[in-house]
């Protein structure tokens, strides 16, 4: 007995090892940062801030690593994603399954950006202050996406985007009292101020110079290239060449085997980093606590953050998902719900939504009666495509992120991470904690550091799970949705039944 329970445990400690040795690192990481803070703090000669450099710099090579694979990731998700849909999808019920999945991945990452611009865990832990982009005009904004969406070239997609500047005009200021006009840049003001050449009287006092006053007015200027990945506009490459070497039949196969060969090489490294990174995430947590002044802020910011995304999901899960089954059914959610908490704990407890898809396809027949012939469909698209939980947490996070480094959220800002967590949310292959990865996508797409993520990735393993299971009872909801629409149509043969072909490998995938 003692040996089958000691054989019981050794076995789920190896399903499970990769979570155990991240939570090793996590609490590893913790007690470290505690230990040299006040050391840390205390140093003069090198400052505090070159000592925390040093303690991370273990986990800043994972981010280079994690960073590095970023491109070929994306690229070879998206496009196989987009381009075997196409034989996957079966007229209409394919058309407004996907039109499902896409409409609740889009209120996923306006839930989770509603909620962290309202609670702003961010601000109890700021780093450093940013300037005042210049106030960038909404149509602007929306003018740069659609630029950044249609990349003039290719290859410099990979290393810049396009954005707007402004040019700071000085209107007026005050100086000693007295207003005085000017059209110089603010940049030439502020020079001519610090060289005292302003002053009309020809003297320059401690006095006068706290008594001036400028009003500044911002300009279009030009459409400039920025340094930064144009993630955007690689995955809207990557979704019309897909799109179209689907299109193509056995003629596009020959690339489409390429980029499943690419897709799995590039997983495989990305796991490889993957079992490099409690070493990574253990100094990456140890050096972010050494170089905070108060630990207590650390703390209070990341169960800020925390307790933002779990909210995020709860409301999705509870609000979201019952009040869209509602309105398309005119049935009870709640009774619905029942049938499905096995199979929500199950992904809970496994972190894959691959791995609990035949739990989920037997709770939906079995328990809430769909037709096998949309459950068999519906159920492993969704598996594949809808991850609302990774939009939420991804655009909670990059917002956080933002406000931790006190970067000005504009409307640009804000629009464009909606735009990316769902797409790249819509295209993430299931790796084992492709949240690290993915993360990292939308930060670098959206000009955001990746220096703040230690904590973050700390909490992730827990997140993971959360997130995985609101991605299956979103795929439930989406089948009861389909089935209450098309349940007739199937039994009385007016649906092309003959279309739908799904085989879907029981791969032990980790659900982003």
């Amino acid at each position: 007995m003692a040996r089958t329970r000691l054989s019981n445990m050794l076995q789920i400690l190896k399903q499970h090892l990769i979570l155990f040795l991240i939570l090793v690192g996590v609490l590893c990481g913790f007690l470290l940062g505690a230990l040299l803070h006040e050391t840390v703090q205390s140093s003069k000669d090198p400052p505090p801030k070159e000592l925390a450099m040093y303690l991370s710099f273990p986990g800043e090579i994972l981010i280079r690593i994690l960073k590095l694979l970023v491109l070929p990731l994306i690229i070879s998700s998206v496009l196989l994603a987009v381009a075997e849909l196409d034989a996957k999808q079966s007229g209409k019920l394919g058309r407004r399954t996907l039109l499902y999945y896409l409409i609740t991945t889009i209120l996923a990452a306006i839930v989770g950006i509603v909620l962290v611009v309202s609670i702003k865990p961010g601000e109890a832990n700021v780093k450093a202050t940013k300037p005042n982009e210049g106030n960038i005009e909404p149509a602007d904004s929306i003018l740069d996406l659609i630029r950044n969406l249609f990349p003039d070239n290719l290859v410099d997609a990979a290393f810049s985007s396009v954005k707007t500047k402004y040019k700071a005009t000085a209107v007026n200021y005050t100086f000693g009292g007295t207003a005085v006009h000017s059209n110089s840049s603010a940049e030439d003001m502020f020079k001519m101020i610090s060289s005292k050449k302003l002053n009309p009287w020809g003297f320059f006092s401690d006095r006068n110079a706290t008594e001036i006053r400028m009003s500044v007015k911002y300009e279009y200027d030009k459409v400039e290239k920025v340094p930064g990945t144009n993630m955007l506009g690689l995955i809207m490459f990557a979704i019309v060449f897909g799109y179209i070497l689907g299109q193509m039949g056995e003629a596009g196969q020959p690339m489409v085997v390429f980029f499943k060969i690419l897709m799995d090489v590039t997983m495989n490294m990305v796991t490889l980093a993957i079992w490099l990174s409690p070493v990574g995430i253990c100094f990456l947590v140890a050096g972010a606590i050494v170089n905070a002044e108060n630990i207590g802020d650390v703390f209070e910011s990341l169960a800020l953050y925390i307790g933002t995304c779990i909210t995020g999901l709860i409301i999705h899960s509870f609000v979201v998902y019952p009040l869209l089954y509602f309105v398309f059914t005119r049935k009870n959610p709640f009774k619905f719900f029942s049938g499905m908490i096995e199979a929500a704990i199950t992904a809970f407890g496994t972190s894959s939504s691959a791995a609990t898809l035949p739990v989920t396809i037997t709770c939906m027949e079995k328990n809430n009666k769909i037709s096998p012939k949309i459950t068999r469909f519906v159920l492993p698209v969704g598996a594949t495509l809808n991850m609302d939980g990774g939009a939420l947490y991804e655009a909670i996070t990059a917002i956080y992120v933002a406000q931790l480094n006190n970067y000005e959220l504009t409307f640009g800002r804000i629009l464009l991470i909606c735009i990316v967590a769902t797409l790249v949310s819509m295209g993430a292959a299931g790796v084992p904690a492709g949240g690290l990865v993915y993360v990292i996508v939308v930060l670098e797409a959206c000009g955001l550091p990746t220096d703040d993520i230690g904590p973050i990735l700390a909490v992730e393993w827990f997140l993971d799970r959360v997130r995985t299971a609101v991605n299956v009872m979103g795929d439930c909801y989406c089948a009861g949705v389909m089935g209450h629409w098309f349940q007739h149509e199937f039994e009385q043969g007016s649906v092309e039944e003959n279309e739908i072909v799904f085989n879907h490998q029981k791969s032990e995938q980790t659900s982003f």
